[in-house]
């Protein structure tokens, strides 16, 4: 699985000292594939740390070969699936290791990644609620577990809330709605004390360092840039292309100097390499482990880690969300942070310095009882120790002596930078220009304190608002009692949180204790048992009874079953039946909107369900009996009931229970008397053809009907003819059909004619009346239907007659009809073959005809008003003119550079011929009129270049007309 890249670019820039940015750690589990990221450079911190200033030495004796592995101080490798955090699996093992290795842990811990991811960006507050007003808001898409985390983040984390056990909080709750309190957050096992990063980069420069921390603590927190093509056969890794950027976090767990470079895909210059212990499941490399050479130029942000047991430790903090890019530099004067006691019984036993700064002198000075909290130094000073930074990262100082601190008051840690040096101490400051994550710092009850002369400055107000990573650790004490009932001679321990003390009983003769706390019962009455450590006072509140005390009460019944509304009276008896002292008992209901319960011991039936009704005597004894209240169902009914459904429509019926909350089993069965007409199913209806049926639902002998009539309304009706030809006095049949076929709706059908003059109907016969058009409708419900009827009219030619003078000659058909006829008379020329319609669409079957000399087609067409037509032709032989004529005999044409004259050539025997010429684009295909009718058979042309036809017309004064057309090639503009 490709994971996602864990992208947090982050810009800030701190008023006092700015950080540069580096990108989160990459997530990426067992099924690896593969993944980049956009470069980033490496940081490096403002004081580079060096053999001779960091705080563990290496030893010169280091083997050549060591594995934490090998010597039992690493934990099983595990897998991080598709969340994004690695350094959540990294920084849990690195824990792990130092707890085995120091003996503070079994081999078989399990820290909890879950709760690491979740608050790192969740934070809840504090016990002190210093920090409750703290958010931490992850604004990228992949969500809390997929953003990833600077490596510098994690150290404040470990140290402001520590880590939990795997046991309350798995790694599935990630992936399930995670969520949790205050009390969730701060619920953990071990706490962060000091972390030192040993380099940022350039780790061959700190291999003895790196190794020596290996060695001493069983493991080391790295991280680097992981490119999958760089592993050899998933257990070896080197990347030759000296990248100074990362994004993925691991644990070092071993070394080997003579690790031959030759594993490696790439070959670096020199044997060695590290041991890695991974997060991407034991399918991974080797077992989950791979060699990772000396000479990886992106392995960086080297932690070394140090823990303590968060047994009953409190801390003041206010620095409550986990922004890794925010110091401030002091030098010359002093800074404090001031907090108020809010708990009783408790100790400051040491101070917690976050500082990007190493080697720097410092007085440590701790007042109590501040007269104002905005000056740390109005108060007693109640202790002074001379410190030196030793840690860039976390530093853990533990105070000389213990500091009572009492609950309402405030204490100040004040730091006072030595001999000029320069303190970069870290600090937390809200910033939401993030693109990931948006921290958000809520400075209203905080005295974070800087001096400028001999005043303090508050730093929680302006634009630069910031708090110091300054903690108070305390020690809390407490007994795990602070109550205790004892019967005379009997003996229970009390444990208190912190060892070195001394107990005491205020009246022996009541009850005694020894030097381990047990506390054994002397005599009847009360006393108090003190215990004094530190200068703090604890204190346990016993009572001893008399030795034949009430050691049980029972009832008459176990379990009692009642339905609403009735009631039963229960009994108790005390026992032993001889035992002394108060019998007095006391009723209660643990859910009185179940069952009530009097002080006599009568139980009312309140509504359905389960609780107990619990007795107890004077002394503690409880019994419980079970009540189990029923409501019985009475009756059901059906949400609807008699209602009409249309065909395939679909409805859902829900059932009611009287009452309402029986208890009863409400299991219904469904029915249907005719499930062809209406079906049921779970109480879905579905109306599937016209008819009745009725709908039953059953529960527990209960019975509720409902009665469905199904309708299939008609859409539309159509006939089985659209369009229909009959002759005069002829008749046919139109058939109505209806849809849908099963309508339910009345089929009666109205019939009507729009011209009953020449189409009537009948119960949808019709009958033709005369020759013409009308249409037939029918209707139904409503909807409308209709039929195109044409009666047909019939007209035929039956041969030509003529009749010749001296200028025309008349042609005339002789015809049959039954109807109106108009005719169309046309002659063909053989010679010319040209067609001349000499008259059209008349009423009259005669025709005057002025034929030239010829030979000729003579065509007439006859035509009935519904359009029925005829014709006939006949060959004429003209041998003489009859009047006068024209005809065109070719183009000629003249080209000019500005234009071409176009001519046509023609004989009449007429004068007055007119002439009209167009031309037609081939191109374009648009027709212009070059002239319209005139004397001159000559015609100028300006035309573009293109093909094109040129068309001539001559026309006589008679109305005769002739025309030819040309083809024409035009080679350029004109």
């Amino acid at each position: 699985m490709k994971k996602r890249l864990l992208k947090f670019i982050l810009a800030l820039f701190v008023s006092i000292s700015p950080i540069l940015t580096i990108t989160n750690v990459l997530a990426i589990d067992e099924n690896y594939e593969p993944t980049v990221m956009p470069s980033r450079e490496y940081e490096h911190i403002d004081t580079p740390i060096t053999n001779s200033n960091t705080r563990s030495r290496a030893r010169s004796n280091l083997q050549a070969k060591y594995s934490s592995v090998d010597n039992g101080f690493v934990t099983d490798v595990k897998n991080q699936g598709s969340n994004g955090n690695c350094w959540a699996y990294a920084a849990c093992s690195v824990a792990e290791s130092y707890l085995i290795k120091h003996g503070m842990a079994s081999k078989n811990i399990d820290l909890s990644e879950a709760h690491l991811t979740y608050y790192m960006y969740n934070n809840t507050g504090d016990p002190y609620s210093n920090t409750d007003g703290d958010r931490t808001i992850v604004t990228s898409p992949k969500g809390y577990a997929g953003v990833g985390a600077d490596p510098r983040a994690v150290e404040l984390a470990l140290s402001t809330f520590g880590l939990a056990e795997e046991s309350g909080y798995p790694e599935s709750l990630l992936n399930n709605g995670m969520s949790g309190t205050k009390a969730d957050q701060y619920n953990t096992k071990y706490l962060l004390t000091n972390s030192k990063l040993i380099c940022s980069d350039n780790t061959q420069n700190y291999k003895d360092q790196i190794k020596q921390a290996i060695f001493d603590n069983g493991s080391v927190f790295a991280t680097y840039y992981d490119q999958g093509n760089y592993y050899g056969n998933k257990n070896s890794y080197y990347n030759p292309d000296k990248k100074n950027i990362l994004n993925h976090a691991i644990s070092i767990v071993g070394w080997d100097d003579n690790f031959d470079k030759t594993n490696f895909n790439s070959q670096p210059t020199e044997n060695g390499a590290w041991l890695i212990k991974n997060s991407w499941g034991p399918g991974f490399g080797d077992s989950g482990y791979f060699w990772m050479s000396y000479e990886e130029s992106s392995l960086g942000y080297v932690y070394s880690f140090d823990f303590t047991k968060n047994d009953h430790l409190g801390i003041y903090q206010y620095d409550g969300t986990q922004n890794p890019l925010c110091s401030a530099s002091i030098t010359y004067t002093n800074i404090a942070d001031v907090y108020k006691v809010t708990k009783d019984k408790e100790n400051l036993t040491a101070v917690s310095i976050g500082s990007k700064s190493i080697g720097v002198a410092y007085k440590l000075k701790i007042y109590t009882n501040l007269q104002d909290p905005n000056n740390p130094i109005a108060g007693t000073l109640a202790i002074e120790q001379e410190e030196t930074i030793q840690n860039v990262g976390m530093n853990y100082v533990q105070l000389n002596k213990e500091i009572s601190l009492q609950n309402g008051t405030y204490y100040a840690i004040v730091i006072e930078p030595r001999y000029g040096q320069q303190l970069n101490i870290f600090a937390d400051q809200t910033n939401t220009n993030f693109l990931d994550v948006q921290y958000q710092c809520d400075y209203s009850n905080e005295y974070c304190m800087l001096k400028n002369g001999n005043n303090w400055i508050k730093q929680g107000e302006g634009n630069n608002a910031l708090t110091y990573r300054i903690k108070g650790i305390t020690n809390k004490y407490t007994l795990n009692k602070t109550s205790m009932n004892l019967a005379v001679g009997n003996s229970e321990q009390l444990i208190a949180s912190r060892s070195g003390g001394s107990w005491k009983s205020t009246n022996t003769s009541i009850a005694t204790v020894d030097t381990n706390g047990n506390v054994k019962g002397v005599g009847h009455g009360k006393t108090t048992i003190t215990y004094t450590v530190n200068g703090i006072e604890l204190s346990c509140d016993v009572e001893v009874t008399d030795n034949n005390p009430i050691t049980d009460i029972k009832l008459n019944k176990e379990i009692l079953y009642l339905n609403q509304g009735g009631y039963e009276t229960l009994t108790e008896t005390i026992l032993p039946q001889n035992a002394t002292g108060d019998h007095t008992v006391t009723w209660s209901s643990e859910n009185t909107n179940i069952a009530k319960v009097s002080q006599s011991g009568t139980v009312s039936a309140v509504g359905p369900g389960q609780t107990n009704i619990v007795v107890r005597t004077s002394n503690g004894k409880v019994a419980r009996c079970k009540v189990v209240i029923q409501a019985p169902l009475q009756s059901i009914s059906l949400s609807e009931k008699d209602f009409t459904m249309t065909k395939g429509e679909e409805k859902t019926l829900t059932v009611s229970y009287n009452p309402s909350n029986t208890t009863d089993n409400k299991n219904i069965s469904w029915t249907s008397s005719n499930s062809s007409v209406v079906s049921v199913f779970n109480g879905k209806i579905k109306a599937n053809n016209p008819g009745f049926a009725t709908i039953s639902a059953r529960c527990n002998g209960k019975v509720a009907t409902t009665t469905v009539a199904v309708i299939s309304p008609m859409t539309s009706i159509q006939l089985d003819k659209s369009t229909v030809s009959i002759n005069p006095n002829d008749s046919t049949n139109l058939n109505v059909s209806y849809s849908p076929s099963d309508t339910t709706d009345n089929k009666s059908v109205s019939w009507y004619s729009s011209d009953s003059s020449i189409a009537s109907v009948n119960n949808g016969k019709v009958v033709g009346i005369k020759p013409g058009i009308a249409t037939i409708y029918a209707e139904c419900n409503g909807k409308k239907t209709s039929c195109e009827v044409k009666v047909k009219g019939n007209v035929s030619l039956k041969g030509f007659t003529w009749q010749v003078y001296d200028d025309r000659i008349l042609i005339g058909t002789a015809y049959g009809a039954n109807t109106d006829v108009r005719f169309t008379f046309k002659s063909y020329n053989l010679s010319t073959h040209q067609w001349v319609t000499l008259g059209e669409n008349k009423t009259s079957n005669w025709q005057t005809w002025n034929p030239q000399k010829g030979n000729y087609w003579i065509y007439v067409e006859a035509i009935t008003p519904d359009g029925y037509t005829t014709n006939q032709v006949m060959c004429f032989a003209v041998g003489k003119n009859y009047a006068p004529y024209v005809s065109l005999n070719g183009f000629t044409w003249q080209v000019f550079s500005d234009r071409i004259n176009i001519g046509t050539a023609y004989s009449t025997n007429t004068t007055g011929v007119r002439f009209t010429f167009k031309s037609y684009n081939l191109d374009t295909k648009k027709w212009t009129a070059l002239s319209n009718e005139k004397a001159s058979n000559w015609q100028t042309w300006y035309p573009k270049k293109g093909n094109y036809w040129i068309y001539v017309e001559a026309t006589l004064p008679n109305g005769y007309k002739t025309n030819q057309v040309m083809c024409f090639a035009v080679g350029r503009n004109y």
